[in-house]
């Protein structure tokens, strides 16, 4: 028997046959990368080594070989003589063990009457009468492709659904192998093979008969292949691979074997690698992945993490799967990310599907999670029974609870009510002659005006559900809530909890026709004259904004017309006359979700809407055109009053490198973006009114060479900042200046600063200085975020210019200065900026004209009002001169001394004597002069007094 094998081994060889490679064991070095069976000939042993990031023991690999597996059509082959079996380009059955034995008992089994013994007793002709239609199978399949395109009567008429079902599930393990192997060719070639409700009758009968349990190695091997093949031909829908990976999260991973668990989640896994993560049913594997992850088995727990880890190559990013990262172990997110950071993009499909050619891309995939999920939720609400909140309520002790007069009891009552609702979305009984709402809402209603805010808040919260629960057929009861609402959203306590009952009101009860009635619509409360109260005013535009965002997927009441459009456009450019700041901001909002509606029909009709106004309402056009206009294309119509100002000014302390800027900036001038007035007036006891508006000095800073935020991060890509592109958690810049997270934002001004030392920088240093600022102060709220991390990490990205502008011998643009003793000033009383807040100043001296930036500390502290603030710029000050000298001031000194002399007047105390203390030193340095001029400045005979003891 040995020769023989051998024998057949090398005449298989010889004839360049193809067989399949049984991977190791899943060892605790391997076990979470499971083989497929792959062709030899390719050179490739497992599926997972075209994932594996470790170096291939096979030397043959080659990216040739890898296209080639990628690309290859599926076929159905015959073998040599030897063994008759079917091969396919990565997924093949095992080979036989021995030769088919048509002779059982005296009964030979042939093609005429194998109809008779295919469903005997005697596994032994049920395993020949398989034997059989394999063979036929094969021959009817010579020198064709297997495409499904073959019947089932044509291989033979004994074939049934039934028949096929009950292959799966044979109860001899010798007799399921064969009849295993026939159905992974009729599969293959059937057309019956790649529809829905024979691939499930299949999978269905494998799964939960012994086939799938089975620990016979052949076994095995062939209900992976035989599911495998099952999802590679997907074709209808629903598609074949969403049965099969279905069927093994439904009933797999449910079993009590724990072999079928492990087998079922290995096979998920490789279905992700050999056809790609993005075909399969993606919101039912997240859903599963729980159960998966929490399984008492390391090994499935492994096979969950792998899964993952495909999903997020396809997604692109873990962003999709950021609720189910809340629930995982600490221990498991980092597998997770190790597995990511080895192998970052995904790898196209190693297999593919027959009837697909292209794999999805990470967008698609995104869009396929989001209507998957979409659809399964629509699908479990139409199959769920709706819920009798009054039966609920009978076994509580709500009724007793909502008659007591504490506040607390009645909350507990309104939690009893939530809580018998049901799971959300909600869905409630409709009414009838047995369920009537009306009394349940007049309680709810009055509770409304309740003293307490919770009560109130959970109050609304109760209305929420039974809008979003029961409809439209309500309407009568909650229309008439509208106004009562929005009066409650100036309680800052309840606010949130009225917003989202509004938002339940709208598209389920109320539509835009209802919200512009004349009696009890928005339109009485966004009336100034009739609603004083700017917060309600100011909720009523918000609220009107969800609805329109909401309306181009809104499934009941809320759609929107351009009867519609014309009255908000109109709401708002009313609203820009409003006397409060935050109305008008409301309104300008709600005017570019118009401009970036959903439908094009809007766009168009809210973009005419907006050119309009240039002819009749100049006003709020130059309004919108600095906040909404910019959504649209307008550049044909703006006219030369509505542009904004092109005067360009020349730097002359601007560095000359940026002559040869290879991305040059543009051009752009902001004269009043830091302009301060910083009052100049030479008497600082009360001065008048008309005194302090004559004698403002205005404070201009030069950012004509200052880049814009985009061209900033167009440039910052290209010069190729290591972390720039990966997710924010790991270190993005981009990402992470954007995000909430400080620590992010810190990691991403790091990056910046370290690149300063790159080749990249070095060779363009002073524009890579100019573009990191803007996008750091983009990211930083100007320089006013409120993390000290931040801004300290700022403040160490000013010291590295400071740095590269000394060692240059440049001077540092105006702008750049500007922004840096923003932060001086914000921080330089902050006990953690106490060492590094003064370095930065003195830094700033060296690299610019001194008297410079003491005239932007001066702009900046101008509007401050804080003593703590002042009296640490007069300190500061005052060390400057210490060590750098009164003359170092230069022509800034006349409204340094304005400042000071004013500060020599102040009600508190620190203050005062830190104002004289300046004056004092600065009068040693200076001598008399400074004394005649500090004296000029101040009319109050007191402050008079204390200058000249001083």
């Amino acid at each position: 028997r040995k020769n023989s094998t051998k024998n057949a081994k090398e005449k298989s060889s010889q004839d360049g046959d193809f067989d399949v490679v049984v991977s190791s064991p899943r060892t605790e070095k391997n076990r979470q990368e499971p083989a497929l069976p792959i062709r030899r000939s390719t050179g490739i042993h497992s599926a997972s080594n075209l994932f594996d990031n470790r170096k291939s023991q096979d030397k043959n690999v080659n990216i040739d070989q890898i296209a080639y597996m990628k690309t290859s059509k599926t076929s159905l082959v015959q073998n040599s003589a030897t063994n008759g079996e079917y091969k396919d380009n990565g997924i093949a059955l095992p080979p036989k063990t021995n030769v088919p034995t048509y002779l059982v008992d005296d009964i030979t089994v042939t093609e005429e009457n194998v109809g008779e013994y295919i469903n005997s007793k005697n596994w032994k002709l049920r395993k020949a009468s398989y034997d059989v239609l394999e063979d036929v199978l094969i021959r009817k399949m010579k020198g064709r492709s297997p495409m499904n395109d073959i019947d089932a009567s044509e291989i033979h008429e004994c074939i049934t659904d039934s028949l096929l079902k009950d292959m799966g599930k044979d109860s001899n393990a010798s007799a399921l192998d064969s009849a295993l192997r026939f159905l992974f060719g009729f599969i293959d070639s059937g057309k019956k093979g790649c529809d829905p409700e024979t691939i499930t009758s299949i999978v269905e009968s494998i799964i939960s008969g012994p086939a799938i349990s089975s620990a016979r190695p052949s076994t095995a091997k062939s209900v992976e292949a035989v599911l495998l093949k099952a999802m590679q031909v997907s074709k209808s829908k629903p598609s074949s691979i969403h049965i099969v990976v279905g069927m093994l999260l439904d009933h797999g991973i449910a079993s009590r074997s724990p072999k079928v668990v492990t087998k079922s989640v290995a096979i998920i896994l490789d279905a992700a690698r050999a056809f790609g993560a993005a075909h399969l049913p993606l919101s039912k594997v997240i859903s599963s992945a729980d159960k998966i992850l929490s399984h008492t088995n390391g090994e499935v727990r492994d096979y969950g993490i792998n899964i993952l880890a495909e999903l997020c190559r396809s997604f692109g990013s873990k962003e999709p799967i950021s609720d189910l990262l809340n629930k995982m172990k600490p221990a498991q997110v980092s597998e997770l990310d190790t597995l990511l950071s080895a192998q970052i993009y995904d790898h196209p499909p190693l297999i593919g599907l027959r009837f697909v050619e292209n794999p999805f891309p990470a967008s698609s995939a995104l869009e396929a999670l989001q209507a998957a999920v979409a659809a399964d939720t629509t699908e479990k609400f139409a199959l769920r029974e709706p819920t009798n909140l009054f039966d609920a309520l009978r076994e509580t002790d709500y009724h007793q609870k909502m008659k007591e007069s504490k506040w607390s009891e009645k909350t507990n009552a309104l939690d009893t009510l939530l809580r018998c609702g049901g799971e959300k979305p909600y869905k409630l009984t409709q009414p009838s002659s047995s369920v009537n709402y009306n009394p349940l809402i007049s309680d709810l209603k009055k509770l409304l005006s309740h003293t307490h805010y919770a009560v109130k808040s959970k109050s609304a919260l109760a209305l929420a559900m039974l809008a979003e629960g029961v409809g439209s057929k309500l309407f009568s009861y909650l229309r008439p809530l509208l106004l009562t609402l929005l009066d409650l959203t100036k309680d800052k306590k309840v606010a949130t909890s009225i917003e989202i009952c509004l938002d339940s009101l709208f598209d389920n009860v109320i539509g835009f026709s209802h919200l512009f009635e004349d009696e009890g619509g928005l339109i009485s409360v966004l009336d100034e004259k009739k609603q004083k109260n700017a917060l309600i005013r100011k909720a009523a535009l918000s609220f009107l904004n969800r609805c329109v965002k909401r309306s181009g997927d809104a499934k009941g009441r809320g759609t929107i017309d351009l009867e519609n459009v014309h009255t908000i456009f109109t709401l708002c450019v009313e609203k820009f006359s409003d006397s409060d700041a935050g109305v008008r901001r409301e309104a300008s909002t709600l005017l570019k979700e118009l401009l970036e509606h959903k439908d094009e029909s809007i766009q168009r009709l809210a973009s005419s809407l907006t050119q309009d106004l240039e002819h009749t309402n100049l006003r709020v056009f130059k309004l919108m055109s600095k906040d909404v206009v910019s959504s649209i294309d307008t550049s044909a119509t703006l006219s030369n009053q509505a542009k904004p100002p092109t005067k360009q000014n020349k730097n002359l302390n601007a560095p000359s490198s940026t002559d040869n800027l290879t991305n040059p900036v543009r051009i752009k001038t902001s004269p009043q973006r830091k302009n301060k007035s910083l009052n100049a007036s030479n008497s600082v006891a009360n001065p008048s009114k008309q005194d302090r508006k004559k004698n403002t000095l205005i404070v201009g800073v030069n950012d004509a060479n200052m880049p814009s935020v985009q061209e900033a991060t167009d440039y910052i890509l290209k010069m190729n900042v290591p972390n720039w592109n990966v997710d924010e958690l790991e270190g993005d810049a981009v990402s992470g200046l954007q995000s909430n997270n400080w620590k992010c934002r810190c990691a991403a001004i790091s990056s910046l600063i370290v690149f300063f030392d790159a080749h990249e920088a070095k060779f363009d240093s002073l524009a890579y200085a100019k573009n990191a600022v803007t996008l750091v102060k983009s990211g930083t709220k100007e320089f006013r975020d409120g993390n000290f991390n931040v801004l300290k990490s700022a403040c160490l990205l000013f010291l590295k210019i400071c740095d590269l502008h000394q060692s240059l011998c440049e001077a540092v643009d105006e702008w750049i200065c500007a922004d840096a003793i923003t932060i001086c000033v914000q921080k330089v009383a902050d006990k953690k900026f106490v060492d590094i807040v003064p370095d930065l100043f003195f830094r700033l001296c060296e690299v610019q004209c001194a008297g410079v930036i003491i005239l932007f500390a001066l702009s900046e502290i101008a509007d401050k009002k804080s003593p703590v603030m002042i009296e640490g710029l007069l300190s500061l000050i005052e060390r400057f001169c210490v060590e750098f000298g009164v003359n170092a001031i230069g022509e800034s000194l006349n409204e340094l001394v304005t400042w000071v002399s004013e500060q020599c007047g102040s009600s508190n105390v620190k203050v005062k004597n830190s104002a004289l203390t300046l004056l004092g030193t600065m009068h040693k340095q200076s001598g008399p002069s400074l004394r005649v001029l500090a004296l000029s400045k101040v009319n109050d005979a007191q402050v008079r007094q204390n200058i000249e003891k001083q």
